[in-house]
């Protein structure tokens, strides 16, 4: 037992009042370890999802709706189109029905080399693929002029391709003409499934515009309303997003899941700072006398400072061992939501372990150093 404590003689300086103090802390550390880590992994999800591949150019794309029935008309599209892109700051114009990320689509079912397979269909203007720069892997893809034939085409995704769609297969009452990679068009927390971009005759009231480097977005929707109203002077244009914004909001939930995490570290840190502070606080002046006793004994303020650093290194080595698998597990469970997803890197629980701490080496050290550099003499007189 610890002789200081021991001789004042009440709960909080007794062994009872000591494990009490330090089963305390050890939740705060344990509790603060796992928050560090998972709001570390919400961030690097983020992170991830925001870099990652959905198989299209996104950049610089602004989308917009219109209430005219004759702007979305297949004969007076691409004079529309025409008009828009007689601005130098427009470099590509097209459109589909509904937004190309998490829309509702179209799902239709049938046998595929004895398979029951559902794949979701968008119909979308002939230049789509070119304006959102969706390559084409196999066949020639869609021609000008598709949208206007009787005729569909089709081109599908490599999902669907190998379930045994190829080029030149019917399909309903169309032909597949080419194969395109695998595209995201769901958020990432679900995975590729069949998909297949189909020219239709049909009006199309989701445009999407393609925009120079340097653009002023202020001009640019100014002029796309301007050349509404020339076709159509009852046309209303608005709901102006950039792609990416679109594709952002699907992942609000997530953002509001690490904003509310994040604030949580930053409590459940300052709580346990707080808590260390008062603990080592209240041991300093309770081993004033031991500590100049070993000084008078030849010990060094270094020596002194890690005395108090010890227990509590120890503590926080104790609490990793406890907080880093439930970290990792309630980690693995919100991952596991995402059908893409970042992988649970080694180096984060470290980091969260190293973070941890630091900051509780410098804050022992910073309130014991003034007991640990005190006279022995005043320390003695004091008590």
């Amino acid at each position: 037992f610890n002789p200081a404590m021991a001789a004042k003689g009440s709960f909080v300086g007794s062994t009872a009042g000591r494990r009490f103090r330090t089963a305390l802390l050890g939740v705060q550390f344990s509790i603060s370890t796992a928050l560090i880590v998972f709001s570390a992994f919400t961030l690097l999800q983020q992170r991830y999802v925001r870099r990652f591949d959905l198989g299209f150019d996104h950049e610089r794309v602004l989308t917009f709706e219109t209430n005219s029935r004759r702007l979305v008309r297949t004969d007076r599209f691409e004079e529309f189109a025409s008009a828009l892109k007689q601005n130098p700051q427009v470099v590509g114009v097209t459109a589909g029905q509904g937004p190309l990320v998490a829309g509702n689509y179209s799902i239709w079912g049938r046998e595929i080399a004895g398979e029951e397979v559902m794949s979701r269909v968008r119909p979308v203007r002939s230049n789509f693929l070119d304006v959102l720069r969706i390559p084409v892997v196999a066949g020639e893809g869609f021609r000008p002029g598709h949208d206007r034939d009787t005729t569909w085409h089709y081109v599908v995704n490599d999902l669907l391709a190998r379930k045994g769609v190829g080029i030149g297969d019917r399909l309903d009452d169309g032909v597949v003409v080419g194969i395109c990679p695998d595209i995201h068009f769901r958020p990432l927390q679900y995975p590729v499934v069949p998909f297949a971009f189909v020219t239709l005759s049909d009006d199309m009231g989701t445009f999407y515009v393609r925009l120079a480097a340097g653009f002023d977005l202020d001009a640019v929707c100014e002029g796309i309303r301007e050349k509404a109203r020339k076709f159509d002077p009852d046309s209303e244009v608005a709901d102006f997003r950039f792609f990416d914004e679109e594709i952002n909001a699907h992942y609000a939930r997530e953002r509001r899941i690490a904003t509310i995490v994040g604030l949580f570290t930053v409590l459940a840190v300052v709580i346990a700072l707080m808590g260390v502070f008062g603990i080592v606080l209240f041991e300093t002046q309770h081993r004033r006398r031991e500590v100049a006793v070993r000084k008078v004994m030849g010990a060094t303020t270094e020596e002194i400072l890690s005395l108090f650093n010890r227990r509590y290194v120890t503590l926080v080595a104790i609490c990793f061992v406890i907080a880093a698998p439930v970290g990792y597990w309630i980690v693995d469970r919100w991952l596991a939501s995402f059908a893409y997803r970042t992988p649970i890197h080694w180096w984060v629980f470290a980091a969260a372990f190293a973070a941890v701490l630091l900051v509780t080496i410098g804050t022992v050290t910073f309130c014991s150093w003034r007991t640990a550099d005190e006279n022995p003499a005043d320390s003695v007189k004091s008590e």
